[in-house]
């Protein structure tokens, strides 16, 4: 997870991370952009983005920050469900 989410309850997370990988992936990085590839409506686009600016302190701009930020939401481990058991290794 992201510097910027790792704070933040797991549940509370899932979607900030959701609409920063869309972010990270559009080309003009715009509401309407992220609008499409999440299918959500444009102004709830604009609200999480607020949100991701907000958390990040500004930095989305900054191409180190978003490299940064790809490559820990392609390698973050995926959240275990609902009532699944751990695994023992051995």
């Amino acid at each position: 997870m992201p510097g910027v989410l790792r704070d933040l309850a797991p549940g509370r997370a899932a979607r900030p991370a959701e609409t920063l990988d869309a972010l990270l992936m559009s080309w003009n990085r715009t509401a309407p952009e992220v609008a499409r590839a999440l299918d959500i409506p444009p102004q709830t686009a604009r609200k999480r983005l607020r949100r991701l600016e907000t958390l990040s302190r500004e930095r989305l701009g900054d191409p180190a920050f978003r490299f940064a930020a790809l490559l820990a939401l392609r390698t973050r481990a995926p959240a275990p469900a609902p009532g699944a058991r751990p695994t023992s290794a051995g």
